[in-house]
């Protein structure tokens, strides 16, 4: 493991694993709340632009019934192609983040309370989908979850990935830290987790009290030997922050 950022710093509490391309916000949120937190990268995000390009020129020639965005990333990338969209195929988007990106084009934007792939299969518009064409637009590889469950009750699901994941060499944090600092670990997806199990030991990461956003990536973090694990309302920043704020209360 590299010691490059184990640097020594004021004390921090938080080490929240982030992609590079919302390690700024994250930060900026979780220092308006006054909570002292790392902001720790591992990974980032490549645009497939030529399966965007074939997505856009797709939304010419067909009319889904529905399109879904699985994360902010690919509502980033399907936002421009929106003009193209048929009026009567409807949005929705995993997170509230990915939904208030989409709804700047003046369309309603659908999505769950529970920003997970539970909470999207759960809403009442993906109950009765037999027969209706789904485009989810998504990144490459990821779980099969939504589209599986969706296929299973009669949908033909058509899947875009429209980028890929990428694990960074070196991961990158917001500020300088060193382990002693962190009282508390959030992870945000299963990939995070693994990635952090990649890059630091195990007895450091397996000896602290973990957040989690679904209780899939729950189960996976306590199949790792994680013991006290708390679950979060969401993924967004303002789910997190106030599952930090109530940990750091008790």
């Amino acid at each position: 493991m590299s010691t490059d950022h184990l640097i020594k710093s004021q004390q921090h509490k938080v080490l929240l694993t982030r992609p590079l391309a919302k390690l700024d916000a994250s930060a900026a949120a979780f220092y308006a709340a006054n909570l002292p937190t790392v902001v720790l990268a591992l990974m980032d995000t490549q645009a497939d632009y030529e399966q965007v390009s074939r997505f856009e020129l797709q939304l010419e020639q067909d009319a889904p019934d529905w399109l879904i965005c699985v994360s902010t990333v690919a509502a980033q990338l399907v936002h421009a192609g929106l003009t193209k969209l048929a009026p009567q195929t409807k949005l929705m988007a995993v997170g509230k983040s990915s939904a208030d990106l989409l709804a700047r084009s003046g369309r309603v934007v659908h999505s769950p309370e529970l920003e997970t792939s539970e909470g999207l299969l759960a809403l009442p518009e993906l109950q009765q989908v037999s027969g209706q064409t789904i485009y989810l637009c998504k990144g490459q590889g990821g779980r099969p979850d939504i589209a599986d469950t969706l296929t299973q009750r009669g949908a033909r699901v058509v899947q875009w990935p429209l980028y890929q994941r990428q694990l960074l060499s070196q991961p990158k944090a917001s500020d300088h830290w060193q382990i002693n600092d962190i009282h508390c670990i959030i992870a945000t997806s299963g990939e995070q987790a693994d990635a952090l199990f990649r890059h630091f030991p195990s007895d450091w990461l397996t000896g602290l009290p973990w957040i989690v956003v679904s209780e899939r990536l729950a189960l996976l973090v306590k199949q790792k030997g994680i013991r006290q694990i708390s679950l979060a309302s969401g993924a967004s920043d303002q789910a997190l922050i106030q599952s930090v704020t109530q940990f750091l209360e008790q």
